[in-house]
C-alpha cells in the first residue's frame, strides 16, 4: 500500500486500485488505505481464480506488482496473457523478464505505483 500514496482519482476520477487475493496482509492493507485516504478508490476482492481471475485481468487497464519480494511474478504473465501492460517493482523475478518501457514499466523499490499505472489508464 505504500506505493499508493495518492489516490488514482487525483488525475483519473473514475480509477480504482483493485486488489485480488487474500492473505495475512489484507486487513492491514485495508486499514492503511483508510489511513492514507485512498480507501474510496480501492477495492479488495479477495481470492479469485480460473475464469474470474481472467475476467479481472481483462477488465483492468494495467496489472501492478509492487511487491517487495516477488519470487517469480506469475501475475505479470497473467496480465500479458490478457494483453495488459505490467507495472512491477525491481524485486525478484519480474525484474529479470520485464524490459522497462518495452514489455512493461519497472518502478524503484520505494516508488509510487499510482503515477506509473496512470500512464495506462484509459489507454
Amino acid at each position: 500500500m505504500s506505493g499508493v500514496h495518492e489516490s488514482p482519482n487525483q488525475h483519473h476520477p473514475s480509477a480504482k486500485c483493485v486488489f485480488a487475493g487474500d492473505g495475512d496482509m489484507r486487513q492491514g492493507l485495508q486499514q492503511r488505505a483508510n489511513q492514507l485516504g485512498v480507501a474510496p478508490a480501492t477495492r479488495f476482492l479477495g481470492h479469485h481464480n480460473g475464469q474470474d481471475l481472467v475476467n479481472l485481468h481483462k477488465a483492468c487497464d494495467a496489472v501492478c506488482l509492487p511487491s517487495r519480494n516477488e519470487p517469480f511474478g506469475i501475475a505479470a504473465l497473467e496480465g500479458w496473457a490478457a494483453s495488459k501492460p505490467v507495472v512491477a517493482s525491481k524485486n525478484g523475478g519480474p525484474n529479470e523478464f520485464i524490459w522497462h518501457n518495452v514489455t512493461g514499466l519497472k518502478i524503484g523499490n520505494r516508488s509510487r505505483v499510482s503515477p506509473a499505472a496512470g500512464e495506462f489508464i484509459g489507454a
